[in-house]
Formats: C-alpha cells, structure tokens, sequence
C-alpha cells in the first residue's frame, strides 16, 4: 500500500511540475563587462539533477508558484556568460566550471520579500582534475520579479569566481598542474593549447576571406507545350558549377562588410537539329550549342555569429552589386554572342566549422535575384520580349581563412 501511495504522489508532483508555469532568466543581457579574475573558463559541465529547472518561484500574478529556467540551454547559457564577462588571455588561467547546484527559491518576512540563490561549483583544471570546490548561498531583497532574481544567479557566479583570486587557491591550482602534467607543461597550457581554442570562440578577427565551389540552379520556366528534346536542353541549361569569393573586414565583433565575386557556368547541346519549312522540307541539319556565364561582383555585408561552444559560425550575408550575363550561341555553325546585365541583390546563410584556430570549413547556400531588360547580340541592342530571368539558387562549400 505504501508503495502504490507513493507512486500516486510522485506521479501528483511529476505531473504539478510540468503543469507549472515557465519563467526564464537571460543571462545575456547581462553578458559584456569585463570582469576583473585570474582565471577564465573553457567549458562548463553540468551535474546537478533537477534538468532545465533552476527553480521554483511564486508566479507573476501571485497565483501558484512557477519553474524558472534559463533562456537557453544550461551549460551553453552559462558557458556564454563566462565567455563574454572573463576574456581570455595569456596572463590568465583556464579553468572549467562543473555546476553541481544552482536553485533559486524566495522567503518572506512580513515587511520584506528576498531572491535566494544556492550554487555549488566545482572548479577543474584543463585536464579536468578538481583543484577546488565552493558552496554559495546569496540573497537579495526583490525589487523586481524575474529582474532581482537574473540578478542573483549573476552575483552568485561572479562570487564563485573571485573565490578563484585567492593566493592558495593559486597554489592549489599549481600544485594540481604540477601533479598530474608536470611543471614544463604549464605555460603551453596557459598560452598556446587553450588560449588558440578561445581566440575563434570569441571571434575576434580583423578578416575573413571565403573560397566557394559548388552548383546553382537558375529560376526561369519553360514553358508548357514545348518540344520535349527542346525542354530537355533548356533544363540543362538552368544547372551549373558555380565558383566564388568573398573578401570582408571585420568592422565590430559580428559584423564585417567587404566584396563578392562568383561566376557560374552552364553548358547545352542538341545535336542533329532539323529546319524545315512549311511544306515539311528540310532545310538544314545541325546542332544547337550554348555556353552561359552569369557573373555576379559587388559590395556585400555579413554578420558572423559563434555558435554554441564557439567550434562553428553562423553566417548571413546581404549584397547588392553587378549581375552579368553571356551567351556563346552556335546554331548551324554560326556562332552568335549575346550579352547584358542588370543590378543584383543577393542573400547568403552557411556555417563555418572551424579545424584549427584560423581556418574553416564552410557550407553556404546563397539566393541571387536579377533580370536582364535588354541584351547586346554581336555588338547590336536587341529589346526581348520578356526579361532574361537571371535569378538563381546557390549551394557551395568551400574553404574559409580567418585572420
């Protein structure tokens, strides 16, 4: 009977758990002030047992109580902070941080409401040996509601961290270096191994060149009832190689702007093309050959985001410049050039996934949109009767050099 009673309850506390309502802490917003420490963190590790909850407080409207969580995942919440409150560098230590509690709950006097926050870290060497462990425990007096307690869980890291500026703390750190990797290890740990990782987490770059190869596709149609051989060939000519390259400036930490370059190519052929007249005569026999190059080059702006633990980044690109087209034609051996352009826009969204600190491997699919009103054919301006629809899909991948 017993076990049945328990089961029934927490199955009832499983249950008022999910049924609660959801308040979230973005540790975010107060990300970006450089924070005086010795140390500075190159992963977090999470142990605690209550999984995104961090925790129970009373709603918004005073009714029932509400689960607090972070904005986003947990160890890439707080990995984020560390990351942009503790800069790394070379007169600094590198630690990880494992979270093996981190609560938030609130009490009551009869004048006075109070934030609580319990945290438990313990801190690791980058070879992942524990050389300390602190407990904290901080309350502050709310003055706002999901504010004052955001507010709490930050003091709370930032105390655990100046616990880290103690003189025996530091030895400790050393003692555990020298232990368990020996004493000649320790520079190259504190300014070459980790401080390299770090530089693309923050991404702190000045440029970024992108090599680009791969296929486009172009947007126009054909048109219903044409010759099935004919639609065929005007369908190859739609699908291409596309090759580029894109040279950029970093102007603040995300943003860079600079040029884009590409070209795509696409070929055509049908062979043994018959002209007859009316009267069902041949003519002449040939073939029907075409080499396209559209070509695109222009000013173009990119921001460029770390993802996650900083290995990869998003990128999105916007750029408006020159959209070029040229068309070798051969029709019964006669060979005719037919050429024009129009202005581009084009937009690009890829990742870059870092294999060492300054180069990258890319994926980029990019969207280039133009028309063409009026083309040159050998030398001469012809009007078309509908716009040469030079629109086109790009889908790349290629090699990326970070400076």
């Amino acid at each position: 009977m017993k076990k049945i009673l328990s089961l029934v309850f927490s199955v009832f506390c499983f249950y008022t758990l999910v049924a609660q309502k959801t308040e979230h802490i973005d540790l975010s917003s107060e990300s970006g002030t450089s924070i005086e420490s010795d140390y500075y963190v190159i992963d977090v590790y999470d142990e605690r047992t209550t999984g995104d909850v961090i925790g129970m407080i009373v709603s918004a409207d005073g009714k029932g109580v509400s689960k607090l969580e972070f904005q986003s995942d947990f160890t890439d919440e707080l990995y984020t902070f560390f990351r942009h409150n503790y800069l790394a560098n070379t007169d600094k230590a590198p630690v990880i941080v494992v979270v093996k509690k981190l609560w938030i709950s609130e009490s009551s006097t009869e004048t006075e409401a109070y934030s609580l926050c319990d945290l438990e870290i313990s801190f690791l060497t980058p070879q992942k040996q524990q050389f300390h462990e602190v407990k904290i425990h901080n309350e502050l007096p709310m003055v706002g509601f999901i504010k004052t307690h955001q507010m709490n869980v930050v003091q709370s890291l930032q105390n655990a961290m100046l616990e880290l500026n103690k003189p025996v703390v530091r030895e400790q750190y050393n003692r555990t270096l020298s232990a368990n990797i020996g004493p000649d290890s320790k520079a190259g740990l504190k300014s070459d191994k980790y401080i390299v990782a770090d530089k693309y987490m923050h991404n702190d770059r000045k440029a970024r060149i992108a090599f680009d190869l791969g296929f486009h596709n172009r947007f126009y149609t054909v048109e219903p009832g044409t010759d099935e051989e004919i639609a065929k060939y005007l369908k190859r000519l739609r699908r291409g190689l596309v090759a580029g390259i894109d040279l950029s400036i970093f102007s603040a930490e995300k943003d860079a702007i600079g040029l884009t370059a590409n070209f795509g190519k696409s070929h055509s052929l049908l062979s043994n093309v018959v002209v007859m007249d009316n009267y069902g005569s041949i003519l002449a026999t040939g073939d029907l050959e075409e080499n396209v190059t559209i070509y695109y080059f222009g000013p173009s702006y990119w921001n460029i985001t770390p993802l996650s633990r900083g290995g990869s980044n998003f990128i999105f690109g916007v750029t408006l410049g020159y959209y070029g087209y040229h068309n070798k034609y051969s029709f019964l051996n006669e060979e005719t050039i037919r050429n024009g352009g129009s202005f581009g826009l084009g937009f690009n969204l890829g990742t870059d996934f870092f294999i060492s600190e300054n180069i990258a491997l890319g994926i980029k699919t990019g969207l280039l949109i133009g028309w063409a009103n009026k083309l040159r054919e050998n030398g001469e301006v012809i009007d078309l009767d509908r716009k040469e629809n030079l629109t086109r899909v790009d889908i790349t991948i290629g090699l990326r050099l970070y400076k």
